[in-house]
């Protein structure tokens, strides 16, 4: 399904030690062919839950960073990288679960895409997070869960005690601190 993953290294892991719920962040990096250099931010949250965001380096500094698609034609190494670094944080502690917020896709002159409002349902992001991490990530480790409405695809480890109140828990802690889910992608 996905070409072989990329070459990723971390170059920065940082623990949060105030009093909110989001315990950690870690930034992954990999090149592809074409020399795009890509960051994989990982944000911790209590009970080792990983909020997995990535953008191209050169939008580093803007703030919609997270909605933009480009078209280079390898979406599935990248994507692939992505799921990559995710089952590496997994393999380390397999108690860690995941959450995927597919948020809209904007629209750069350079890039051409067709643009997606704030309240698109069913996000390109989120139907390809839906199909690819559902078959990449099996059912004997994760409970899987789509939420059509927030465009966030979840998974729940099942070494987890009592996983269906765990994911509860998640999607209650992330509605507790955010007014709407995309808004974890800024």
């Amino acid at each position: 399904m996905f070409d072989k993953p990329l070459k990723f290294t971390c170059v920065s892991d940082t623990k949060i030690l105030d009093s909110g719920p989001r315990v950690g962040h870690q930034i992954y990096k990999f090149q592809t062919k074409k020399k795009r250099v890509y960051h994989v931010h990982i944000e911790e949250y209590e009970n080792k839950v990983f909020v997995v965001k990535y953008h191209l380096k050169i939008h580093e500094n803007r703030k919609d960073r997270f909605k933009i698609i480009i078209n280079d034609g390898n979406a599935n190494q990248v994507i692939g990288t992505v799921l990559a670094i995710t089952l590496t944080i997994w393999r380390a502690n397999n108690y860690s679960s995941f959450a995927f917020i597919g948020v809209y896709k904007i629209s750069l002159p350079e890039y051409r895409h067709k643009r997606e409002s704030p309240d698109t349902a069913r996000t390109q992001r989120f139907t390809i997070y839906q199909r690819l991490v559902a078959s990449s990530f099996g059912k004997e480790a994760f409970l899987h869960s789509a939420d059509t409405e927030r465009n966030a695809y979840i998974m729940v480890s099942t070494k987890n005690p009592d996983t269906l109140n765990f994911l509860q828990r998640i999607v209650d802690m992330f509605g507790s601190i955010y007014n709407d889910f995309t808004e974890l992608s800024s």
